[in-house]
């Protein structure tokens, strides 16, 4: 049987069952053996990542693994970090999710997003999409976005067609992310729910940074856009804005989130609609 796909779910946090090391030790074992696996999905692995990423990219796998999906928390990324540095664990890896959700210490250190930079850094150079789902309300990723955009040391992703972000927390310096999207600007989709990130009346720090990301991106490559408007007036027009300029290239639109005044859903249907006729 040809297997392409594993799906890996680690329910138990206890380590010291019984019954659940034998499992992990056999499905450990298993993993060199299939030899046709190229896609990797694995769920809530927190207090084992460690070792599941020590044997991936100790064997052949890591060379043949083009898809990788992880569910859990950041502290997970915190113990493979030495395995990630100067290194390039898979070397063909090109579709990358990963969601994220709330630890359940109080340690603001585990719960950090820079976690995540070792681990993303060693991944740029061959991926072609990436998804990120922050379902944490405390976890910020503006410092892991930063990071990626220091002017001496910018974390490009050259290859990167795809970029799905998802944020249920705030973002405390949203133009961080901004920077990540300039520096990265030659994407072919985008899909930005930013929705729960700024939840406040009329969504004013999300129409002010809608803004800024129209007046500071531009996108001279997308196909298709996926994103949530603000409720106020400068975030609606902003996005308007932006179909303009991108509907040249665009061929998939989607606005999502919330019911659109009338006149507003007529100007992005015009804006898109007006170059492709």
């Amino acid at each position: 049987m040809r297997t392409k796909a594993l799906a890996v779910n680690i329910v138990f946090s206890d380590s010291t069952n019984e019954t659940f090391d034998v499992a992990l030790a056999a499905l450990l074992r298993s993993l060199p053996l299939l030899t046709n696996l190229t896609a990797l999905d694995i769920n809530y692995a927190s207090l084992h990542f460690a070792t599941f990423f020590r044997t991936i990219t100790s064997c052949s796998l890591a060379r043949r693994l083009q898809q990788l999906s992880l569910t859990g928390h950041t502290e997970m990324f915190a113990s493979i970090q030495k395995y990630c540095t100067h290194k390039t664990p898979f070397e063909n890896l090109t579709k990358l999710s990963l969601e994220l959700h709330l630890a359940f210490d109080n340690d603001k250190h585990m719960e950090s997003s820079l976690n995540l930079e070792s681990f993303l850094r060693c991944l740029a150079p061959t991926l072609k999409s990436l998804k990120i789902i922050n379902r944490s309300f405390r976890l910020d990723l503006s410092p892991l976005f930063s990071a990626f955009s220091q002017h001496d040391s910018p974390v490009l992703f050259p290859n990167l067609k795809s970029l799905s972000l998802h944020l249920h927390s705030f973002l405390t310096t949203p133009q961080s992310l901004c920077h990540f999207l300039r520096n990265n600007n030659h994407l072919q989709h985008l899909h930005l729910d930013m929705s729960p990130s700024f939840c406040y009346r009329e969504n004013e720090p999300l129409g002010a940074w809608l803004i800024g990301l129209v007046n500071n991106v531009t996108f001279p490559s997308l196909q298709s856009l996926d994103i949530y408007p603000s409720n106020n007036q400068a975030g609606r027009s902003a996005v308007v804005t932006l179909i303009k300029r991108t509907a040249p290239t665009l061929s998939l639109l989607k606005v999502s989130g919330h019911c659109l005044p009338r006149h507003i859903a007529d100007q992005m249907v015009n804006a898109f609609t007006h170059h492709q006729k």
